[in-house]
């Protein structure tokens, strides 16, 4: 992929379908989360102006790494962004995207 390709029309893929329907974020692969929202900015259908990205890999010998990427103005607003999705993930939230079904404020 070129700095002039987008994602604005990548294939949806059968797990991004099955999650959708699901409302369960187990039904995503860490890929298809990431294509999902790439494909909405492209589209102009989402305008993050903060996005914080989280994860975690198990390696072979069984010991996990945790780390992230951050495009924040600081680390107090990508703190606060956490902070608000963990709360939202603990009410039961499900997490779903504009133009997913639906929209978390």
């Amino acid at each position: 992929m070129t700095d002039t390709e987008t994602f604005a029309d990548h294939p949806v893929s059968l797990a991004e379908i099955k999650s959708d329907r699901s409302r369960s974020a187990k039904d995503w692969t860490p890929r298809d989360a990431l294509i999902a929202v790439l494909r909405l900015i492209d589209r102009g259908e989402l305008h993050p102006d903060v996005l914080v990205i989280s994860f975690r890999e198990k390696h072979a010998d069984g010991e996990t790494t945790t780390g992230y990427r951050s495009a924040s103005p600081d680390g107090h607003t990508s703190i606060g962004v956490l902070a608000y999705v963990t709360m939202q993930i603990a009410s039961g939230a499900d997490g779903v995207l504009p133009g997913l079904g639906g929209r978390q404020t």
